[in-house]
């Protein structure tokens, strides 16, 4: 999936890692190296990307922006119950 593509799917529309492997068929590391690659290229850009990140459900713990696909578990309570995190692209210009 080429950067244009991956702007559009993501455009206002915060998705996971999963629901893009299962939107295009690529693989989980895959298309978290691809972000990563975008996000560098977005910087000069007009677009902003957002990423919200995973949290533990049980006591509230919120893992690193740089963490784009689910932890396995949390480094406080031990719990695996999180939630995954969702990135988004937003247009800069629009503001």
């Amino acid at each position: 999936m080429s950067r244009k593509e991956y702007i559009d799917l993501l455009l206002n529309s915060p998705m996971t890692i999963r629901e893009m492997s299962s939107y295009v068929g690529g693989k989980l590391k895959d298309i978290e190296q691809d972000l990563e690659h975008l996000f560098k290229s977005l910087k000069h850009t007009d677009y902003d990307p957002v990423i919200h990140v995973a949290r533990c459900r049980k006591c509230g713990f919120e893992f690193s922006s740089k963490k784009l696909l689910k932890p396995s578990r949390c480094p406080s309570c031990r719990s695996s119950w999180l939630t995954d995190p969702s990135i988004e692209i937003r247009d800069g210009t629009k503001s």
